[in-house]
């Protein structure tokens, strides 16, 4: 008998109500017939007003760069009906996208999409609204489940959240693979985040809990993969705990747990990606973890990653803030850590009595036996001493300015490679 993944999609459905809002509804739901996608058949997209019209159903290729100057942008896809196609942007460029007020739960070019989107380019995209509902912003998409590569964004999100939770990544705000009751072991696939590139700059002015990633706000299930983004990211905390990392704001991977004796690998990846960040982080009071490259990751397999980062922490502590703070993970739970770089600089602005003491090394809070091996670390703001830490080796800038230890001892290729060295 093939083995459903209903139990633990209940389970984590219950997990996700409480921390991650991910099936919260934005409306009531109205739709009562199952829509079905045409992914076979592509109509061709060569002006804006076309783009807005397209039909949820229908797969598209853009035939023409678009200049989206002077449209407050209505993002395509909603709760009740995501955009179920797929969408080619044949490698043509959309320019300023903008919205400036909430339009939707889920805000982006796309709002929800089912489909999968690849070969696009985003530029000047502006999302600066102000809220008090549980948002999901994305430059490409607010929320996917669908797989995405080869897309670039570059632009500014600025959101103040005056109420609910805020999930918020310059290319999307929360990624999670599709799964519905009758899904088998067998049959799971992850959604792939592949190929993708963002530049640009975060902002987030939070009352509630935020995941803040400069790629990806939250990954459920996903496997993110040879990606590069390069992001500054700004988050004022004031009345909950925030998970805002480098590259992705909290991680998810654990799906497949349990099932090892009947898939041959029940690990989900966040592998051969490049981050590079600026964070700074100022809270009142309140626990944060932060990571340079994830804010908080729970199970799945990290490996082959390189993330750079400078990380600022300010603000107001109290004898029960918890600060989960790494130059790679900020608080980890039940995951495998292989062959990465971290480059970080860390300055701390508060009392750092209240700092878990592996602050100043790759995981911040490590709440698990996490597996580590093969990782390298250079800590810019201190001298650290690795040695009694398994699976993690200090490295100068000789190392990791060097071609040669990226091909010789993390045996990268050359396209990674280029990617931190350029």
């Amino acid at each position: 008998m093939k083995k459903i993944l209903l139990f633990v999609s209940v389970l984590f459905l219950g997990i996700s109500l409480t921390s991650c809002d991910i099936f919260s509804p934005a409306e009531t739901t109205t739709t009562t017939e199952e829509l079905t996608a045409d992914t076979e058949n592509y109509i061709e997209i060569s002006t804006a007003s076309e783009l807005e019209a397209i039909d949820m159903t229908k797969s598209y290729i853009l035939m023409a760069d678009l200049n989206l100057s002077g449209i407050e942008w209505i993002p395509l896809g909603t709760y009740d009906i995501p955009y179920l196609g797929n969408f080619d942007g044949n490698n043509h460029t959309i320019s300023n996208v903008t919205i400036t007020s909430d339009q939707s739960v889920y805000n982006g070019l796309f709002g929800r999409v089912s489909g999968n989107i690849q070969d696009l380019t985003l530029t000047n995209v502006s999302i600066i609204f102000e809220t008090d509902f549980l948002t999901y912003v994305g430059g490409l998409a607010g929320f996917t489940e669908g797989n995405v590569e080869n897309v670039t964004v570059t632009g500014v999100i600025d959101v103040n959240n005056t109420l609910s939770n805020s999930y918020v990544g310059l290319l999307i705000g929360l990624s999670q693979a599709p799964i519905d009751a009758l899904t088998t072991v067998i049959d799971f696939k992850p959604n792939t985040i592949l190929n993708n590139s963002v530049s640009g700059t975060i902002t987030l002015d939070s009352d509630n809990v935020p995941f803040i990633g400069g790629m990806i706000g939250k990954t459920f299930n996903s496997n993110v993969a040879n990606n590069y983004s390069e992001t500054v990211i700004t988050v004022r905390l004031d009345e909950y705990l925030g998970y805002i990392g480098g590259f992705i704001g909290d991680n998810y991977g654990g799906l497949l747990y349990g099932y090892e004796d009947d898939i041959d690998d029940v690990n989900i990846y966040i592998e051969n990606n490049v981050s590079i960040s600026d964070i700074t982080v100022t809270i009142d009071k309140k626990d944060v973890s932060v990571g340079g490259f994830i804010g908080n990751n729970h199970s799945g397999f990290n490996r082959d990653n390189y993330c750079e980062s400078e990380i600022h922490i300010l603000g107001n502590v109290e004898a029960t803030t918890t600060l989960n703070i790494g130059g790679y993970i900020g608080e980890n739970w039940i995951s495998q850590v292989n062959n990465t770089v971290t480059v970080y600089n860390l300055t701390i602005s508060i009392d750092s009595d209240y700092i878990n003491n592996n602050a100043l090394f790759i995981i911040g809070g490590d709440f698990s036996e996490a597996d580590f091996q093969h990782n390298y670390v250079a800590c810019l703001s201190d001298d650290i001493d690795v040695s009694d830490l398994a699976g993690l080796s200090e490295i100068t800038s000789a190392d990791y300015e060097s071609s040669t230890f990226f091909s010789d001892t993390m045996l990268w290729e050359t396209e990674q490679i280029n990617k931190i060295l350029n």
